[in-house]
């Protein structure tokens, strides 16, 4: 299974590399007035159209083998699974599948896959299902071992350039006189029948993951944490660029984990501009008219990056013609905004450690203060990270 995975990586990354490096050449050829914007559009259009084309053989081609990128074929069970493990014989088994799904579709089709056959299994019952958490019932076909539960199958209808993408409703495929003789569909209160375990959980590939920043807290988990940070107007997670922010009205794990506030810390180089966001939840109140407020940030040699080389994309910067603009950012309560901050880093700048803050506040409320550390290393970058 690691060898094909890794064919299947390296044809991607191979792939990566070459529209890296031909937006690269593309980039030079119009800079230099060689190529114009029209003649863009007709080298780019045509070529990506090609990419497609070939990405979809490559698939499809390790989708006939024996083992893929991930192990299955998404098209036919969905991009997600839980790996199921069963420590008994016995005719039903019970599990919990503790999914924290940013979807809303915690009541559609499953899929129960025997591994040691590779056969699907039709005795399965759902006994709960929410974006928390499923619970299950199913028959152990082949008795103790590991069992898949993939989630999100779906089908595809439309053309390979617009297609819509349909999750399959949930059918029953349990045999009534299975059900019947586990006490299944009559049941009440706690399960009676033995436990599995969930191992871990897989995506297909890594463009379908959807840890570590979909991956929501629970009500008890998010309570805990309000009642913890009870007198603050609004909290503030700082998070590292390779984590981009993507639920809005969902709190990730992660923050659970590691705690509100705090200092941020990274490291760049110089002639880098820095990227990084914040967190903004508003759990309490709508927030009006969100503010940022940078300080220089100081090096224990006295070196500073000036404030005025900081500044946050949300809230302003320049139009398509050049002209300076500014934008105001209101948070609706109960959801979650992603504040991006750039770091303009001279290339001139002395290596060394670098310390500051960033405040954060809104009409009608305190600040919140972040402190912020960036180690600037001797290293120089060239194209300033906008390949990054």
């Amino acid at each position: 299974m690691n060898e094909h995975n890794n064919k299947l990586l390296y044809m991607n990354f191979e792939m990566l590399l070459s529209a890296i490096l031909f937006f690269r050449v593309v980039r030079i050829l119009f800079k230099a007035n060689i190529c114009t914007a029209k003649h863009l559009r007709l080298i780019v259009v045509p070529l990506l159209m090609l990419q497609f084309v070939l990405g979809q053989s490559i698939q499809l081609n390790a989708q006939n083998t024996p083992h893929i990128a991930g192990g299955w074929d998404k098209m036919q069970l969905g991009t997600q699974r839980a790996v199921i493990r069963v420590n008994n014989n016995a005719p039903a088994v019970w599990v919990r599948v503790p999914w924290r799904r940013v979807d809303d579709h915690e009541e559609d089709a499953v899929r129960l896959v025997d591994a040691a056959t590779g056969k699907l299994v039709t005795n399965i019952y759902r006994l709960a299902a929410n974006r928390e958490y499923g619970d299950f019932v199913f028959q152990p076909v082949s008795g103790k071992g590991i069992y898949y539960l993939y989630y999100l199958p779906f089908k595809q209808t439309g053309s390979w350039y617009f297609p819509n993408t349909i999750y399959l409703k949930a059918k029953k495929t349990y045999s009534q006189a299975w059900a019947d003789a586990n006490g299944i569909t009559t049941a009440t209160g706690a399960p009676t029948w033995p436990q599995a375990s969930v191992v871990c959980f897989e995506a297909v590939d890594d463009f379908n993951r959807f840890d570590p920043m979909e991956i929501i807290a629970t009500k008890r988990e998010v309570n805990r944490l309000l009642e913890e940070n009870k007198g603050k107007d609004f909290l503030v997670f700082p998070e590292d660029r390779r984590h981009p922010i993507r639920m809005d009205t969902d709190i990730p794990l992660r923050w659970i984990e590691h705690g509100e506030g705090g200092t941020f810390s990274a490291t760049a180089m110089r002639n880098e501009f820095f990227v990084y966001q914040l967190g903004i939840y508003a759990p309490f109140k709508k927030l009006e008219n969100v503010r940022l407020r940078f300080t220089d940030l100081i090096s224990n040699k006295g070196e500073r990056i000036p404030a005025s080389a900081i500044r946050c994309f949300n809230l302003g910067g320049r139009d398509w013609l050049g002209k300076y603009f500014t934008k105001k950012v209101n948070v609706v309560k109960g959801a979650v905004q992603a504040m991006w901050i750039g770091i303009d880093i001279s290339g001139n700048q002395h290596p060394g450690d670098y310390t500051g803050s960033v405040s954060i506040a809104a009409d009608g409320t305190g600040n919140s203060i972040i402190p912020v550390h960036i180690k600037v290393t001797d290293s120089l970058l060239k194209d300033r990270g906008y390949d990054d």
